[in-house]
């Protein structure tokens, strides 16, 4: 099932997003049952980790490094994110991507765990997000030649907040369907995507 997910989804993420919840949902919703699925999954991927590692082999062999070359200071590292303004914004925008992933997995298995009650609905959640952001990418680029690449991914993130922001404010309010919950977060998270390209 996993060799099959991970080829249709094509990534590890998706595959993983969509594999632990139906390992809860086998071995319970408890945290024992979540602690053994959860511990089955991370043996799956630390085995293809290392598989990965042996496998791949370098394909550009680089001669010996001159035993006298100069090392690298901090300072100089600084002085490239000093000279280069570019370079220092896309090293904080992808360190905030990674923050915001690490958050949203969280978040997501305490909002479908805790206060949904349903799970087992993430692994649909994930299911149905990996076609909308491959549609969604496949459009970016038509989108980003008509009204240009800073201003969509400025557009995404401004989206991105507006529909996490509403969708906490409407779950304040009322008491809303998990079905809905997977629609609005999964377009939530869909524009926010549009910046990493």
């Amino acid at each position: 099932i996993a060799l099959g997910l991970a080829f249709a989804t094509g990534t590890s993420w998706g595959t993983f997003g969509i594999l632990i919840p139906i390992a809860v949902a086998v071995f319970g919703d408890s945290a024992k049952g979540y602690g053994i699925g959860v511990t089955i999954l991370a043996l799956f991927g630390l085995v293809l980790g290392f598989l990965h590692y042996f496998w791949t082999e370098e394909r550009n062999v680089t001669p010996v490094a001159n035993t006298n070359a100069e090392t690298v200071k901090l300072t100089d590292i600084l002085t490239v994110f000093k000279k280069n303004r570019a370079f220092l914004a896309l090293c904080i925008h992808s360190l905030f991507i990674c923050c915001l992933q690490a958050v949203t997995g969280a978040a997501n298995s305490y909002m479908y765990a805790d206060v949904l009650h349903s799970l087992p609905m993430m692994a649909t959640a994930s299911m149905v997000s990996i076609p909308m952001n491959i549609a969604l990418m496949a459009l970016a680029p038509t989108i980003a030649k008509k009204i240009g690449l800073a201003k969509l991914i400025r557009i995404g993130l401004l989206v991105s907040a507006l529909l996490h922001v509403g969708l906490f404010a409407v779950m304040m309010a009322v008491e809303i369907n998990v079905y809905l919950y997977v629609v609005w977060s999964t377009l939530a998270t869909g524009a926010w995507s549009l910046s990493i390209l």
